[in-house]
């Protein structure tokens, strides 16, 4: 019997995963993935029960409360079963293999992963959430566990036979061959598909729940490029606006949750993640880069600040996320009540944040778990701020002034309640984001602190994620370093890289990008074109030649490296990384053809092979007043189609460029394109006229 008196201390306790370490004091005999582990398995001929979550999951603590915590739960998983617990973060192989598991099983997946499976990594059952007791429809696991124990005990064949048969299925669907070549209007019938699924009243392409899925953005600002269909642009601007209106946005600290559970992003889950960080702010930097909009920038470099304040190391690499739940509760950290915020601003100050803000007397924030309307508020703007101005007859400008004045004391006040958890692992692929969105804002705003964000990070990963045989590894904390990169880790860096090299023009960042994309056709390319999710060979699982090739949340490894095999080959004038990812592309073909939307950052990789990709050659001193003049420019506009390559005539370039020199040795700035260049331009007014003349649409050509 176990006592519960006495605090339980398991093998998580030896492990650097936060999440691990939360299930580290739980009567569960939590065990982690390892050879060991399967081996005690094999030997006490026990099912494995695995339990799959992160950190800042807030299903995943409810399910801990109310089973892991408990001593009957505990009592019977330690009996009859083995325990192992596993950080998807860290283990996104294992993870991904599952996922598809539950996936084809149950019809839906999600966190907390419940896996049972044999002690040869072969499932046989899979779920998510399950309370302890079964109640209103809804399997407790304390019922799951006892049938899955008897079954084991008394028939065990059954379990053997549907672990094959789950095996067999989804192996053959890992080897099926979805070569094919996209027809020519893929990328036209790619926005009709988003078009015809775009809310026109609250933005976004799905009722609810809503994720920002910014990288499907940022493939519609390219086609809006492309093809000069304004309504095109028009469903980028309403939701970034509407996202940055809405409770996703945290108004008072600033950063993006991770999405909204109703269709207006009002309500969100209240995890704050670095991937939606990172991604978000390239959004609203090329919408601005495109747009000139000033909300987009503040937006963006709010974002920015929020990730400078909370999830940046004192090395300068950044943490991976904050947690919804404070105190045991979801949101509590960020919602106020009508009485508190009158007592903090004053009358006549809580009147004005009220109004702007929607704060209502009896709340506007609806408890998920228990579906109760709470007194408390998620602060949120049903308009711009220009327009508030206008209702209230006040000068725009005053009006942000008062505000920021408001913000700020509320921030005060709630920066002593306390904070959601600090999940302080740092992730190479996550960071490999981060780092391209700070380079690219950096570069689109001339922030020269945002740059240097963006180098610091890379500075960590380079001393610390690199093992001695130049080996990349996946996951950082407290300065140990460990796990062998995956394909997201390689193609993110790579990514992120190649950002840094334009906005600096430092030849080390190039050489780097290209090195890791080198290894990453090495390592992970498949034999029919392709990357597979781990290193040739490295499968955790049975299940073996996985590839991850959806854009979900974040795009996949798949498509972040197809698009810089593209660029870095156009850049390189490398034809067999141009091959390669043409290859990459067509190997997902079938996938795509059914369902392009899913794959909108492999699709906008398509967008810049077939345009009319431009190489844009600065030719001269960094310094020199007019390459200073020219590279601010052209790093301020939106020009998804171009890649920048600097020529000193000193420092190292990525190829020879005598072909670019000048007669007399004068700064120029040269645009190459369809395997020629056009005349040098010398002057800020010529540079200023090819600007302008690029046009909308861009063109195409095979």
């Amino acid at each position: 019997m176990i006592d519960n008196k006495v605090k339980y201390t398991n093998s998580l306790i030896h492990e650097q995963s936060p999440y691990l370490l939360q299930h580290a004091h739980n009567p569960v005999d939590w065990r982690a993935w390892n050879d060991e582990t399967f081996a005690l398995a094999e030997r006490e001929d026990k099912p494995i029960f695995l339990s799959i979550g992160y950190a800042t999951c807030h299903w995943c603590h409810v399910m801990e409360r109310e089973s892991f915590e408990d001593v009957e739960v505990a009592e019977l998983l330690n009996a009859n079963f083995i325990s192992v617990k596993l950080d998807r973060e860290e283990r996104p192989d294992i993870d991904s293999v599952y996922m598809e598991v539950c996936q084809a099983m149950v019809g839906h997946g999600g966190w907390p992963l419940t896996i049972l499976m044999m002690p040869d990594k072969k499932p046989f059952f899979a779920g998510t959430y399950f309370p302890k007791r079964s109640s209103l429809g809804r399997a407790g696991i304390l019922d799951i566990l006892d049938k899955i124990n008897s079954l084991w005990k008394t028939n065990r064949e059954k379990i053997v036979e549907s672990s094959t048969y789950i095996f067999t299925a989804l192996q053959a669907k890992s080897e099926q061959d979805f070569y094919s070549e996209l027809p020519q209007d893929i990328l036209e019938k790619t926005v009709d598909s988003f078009t015809t699924n775009f809310d026109r009243v609250n933005g976004g392409f799905r009722q609810s729940p809503k994720f920002p899925s910014p990288h499907q953005l940022c493939f519609l600002l390219r086609m809006y490029r492309k093809t000069g269909e304004n309504s095109t642009l028009q469903m980028v601007v309403k939701t970034l606006k509407s996202m940055a209106y809405g409770g996703i946005w945290d108004h008072i600290g600033y950063g993006f949750h991770r999405y909204s559970t109703d269709e207006k992003w009002l309500l969100p889950h209240f995890e704050k993640m670095l991937y939606d960080q990172a991604w978000l702010t390239i959004a609203f930097t090329e919408a601005y880069q495109l747009t000139k909009d000033e909300e987009f920038r503040t937006t963006a470099e709010n974002i920015l600040a929020y990730v400078k304040a909370k999830l940046t190391s004192e090395s300068g690499a950044f943490f991976s996320a904050e947690d919804a739940d404070s105190e045991g509760v979801e949101g509590k950290f960020y919602v106020w009540n009508v009485d508190e915020i009158t007592e903090i601003l004053g009358e006549k100050d809580a009147l004005l944040f009220n109004e702007i803000y929607s704060i209502e007397r009896y709340g506007n924030f609806q408890d998920e778990a228990s579906g109760e309307q709470t007194r408390d508020n998620i602060p949120h703007l049903s308009t711009s701020l220009e327009n508030c101005a206008l209702m209230h007859k006040i000068d725009s400008e005053l009006l942000k002034e008062k505000l920021e004045k408001i913000r700020i004391k509320l921030w005060e006040k709630r920066e002593v309640r306390v904070h959601p958890l600090l999940d302080d692992k740092i992730l190479a692929d996550w960071n490999g984001m981060m780092i391209a969105a700070f380079a690219k804002a950096g570069a689109a705003f001339q922030n020269p602190n945002f740059t240097e964000s963006a180098e610091r990070a890379w500075k960590y990963i380079q001393s610390t994620m690199i093992d001695s045989n130049g080996g990349l590894l996946h996951r950082s904390r407290n300065n140990k370093s460990a796990i062998p990169a995956f394909l997201d880790d390689y193609s993110a860096l790579a990514f992120g890289l190649f950002e840094l090299y334009q906005t600096t023009g430092k030849y080390e960042y190039i050489e780097e990008c290209t090195r890791l994309t080198e290894e990453t056709v090495k390592l992970f390319e498949a034999e029919n074109g392709g990357f597979l999710q781990t290193k040739k060979g490295n499968d955790a699982t049975p299940f073996s030649g996985q590839k991850q090739v959806y854009d979900g949340a974040i795009p996949s490894g798949n498509s972040m490296m197809i698009h810089t095999l593209f660029r870095l080959g156009t850049l390189l004038q490398r034809n067999d990384f141009l091959s390669c990812g043409i290859k990459a592309i067509y190997s997902f073909g079938k996938q795509i053809e059914q369902y392009p939307t899913g794959f909108a950052w492999m699709l906008s990789a398509l967008e810049f092979f077939t345009g009319s990709r431009q190489e844009i050659v600065i030719k001269g001193e960094i310094d020199n007043a007019f390459i200073l003049s020219a590279t601010k420019r052209l790093l301020q506009e939106f020009m998804p189609g171009s890649v920048i390559m600097y020529s000193d005539g000193v420092s190292q370039t990525p190829i020879q460029t005598e072909q670019y020199d000048l007669k007399g040795g004068n700064a120029a700035v040269l645009v190459c394109e369809n395997y020629h260049c056009n005349l040098p331009m010398t002057t800020v007014e010529q540079l200023d006229e090819f600007i302008s003349s690029e046009s909308t649409v861009r063109g195409t050509h095979i």
